[in-house]
């Protein structure tokens, strides 16, 4: 089995075998693990842990081996989901020269839900361009902002992963 089955990249997912029908010791090795990955490689384990880094679906076969050379293979699919941003919004809109403005952004992926304030270790990384002059882009979720000047602007956000992932959307 696979838990999760479907994870999101930089999530982990644990690959479980059981066997029957032999008192001989078994082996086993996995093909088809996601790739770009060092902590995704196989392992002579019954139980390993793969930490994705590439969305795809993938085909994961284990192959287990007894000492009387007894062979077994099982093949489950993992989906891998890129880094995705569910929400980004802006409040109030719209808004006044001077008033504050804050922009949110939510994002799936990395870790789960990635959702206020700022991140831990250093990921997500959060970026935003087009902001009105005066406004910087900060790394976090809530950017608070004042426009000092009057106008309409496009602004984008990105989010980024510790895999080298990232999503952008535009307000």
């Amino acid at each position: 089995t696979d838990s999760p089955s479907t994870i999101y990249t930089g999530q982990s997912t644990t690959f479980t075998v059981s066997t029957t029908g032999t008192t001989n010791a078994v082996s086993y090795a996995y093909s088809g693990l996601p790739t770009a990955s060092p902590t995704c490689a196989s392992a002579n384990t019954a139980s390993l842990s793969c930490l994705a880094r590439v969305a795809g679906t993938y085909s994961v076969t284990v192959t287990a081996t007894d000492t009387a050379g007894d062979i077994s293979t099982a093949t489950v699919t993992l989906t891998v989901k890129p880094l995705t941003i569910t929400g980004f919004t802006v409040s109030p809109s719209p808004t006044y020269e001077y008033f504050p403005t804050t922009f949110s952004v939510t994002a799936f992926g990395y870790e789960g839900v990635l959702v206020g304030g700022l991140p831990t270790a250093g990921y997500p990384i959060y970026s935003y361009s087009g902001l009105p002059a005066r406004s910087a882009s900060s790394n976090t979720s809530h950017l608070v902002c004042s426009a000092s000047q009057q106008g309409s602007f496009t602004v984008t956000t990105t989010v980024s992963d510790p895999t080298g992932n990232s999503t952008t959307k535009t307000l």
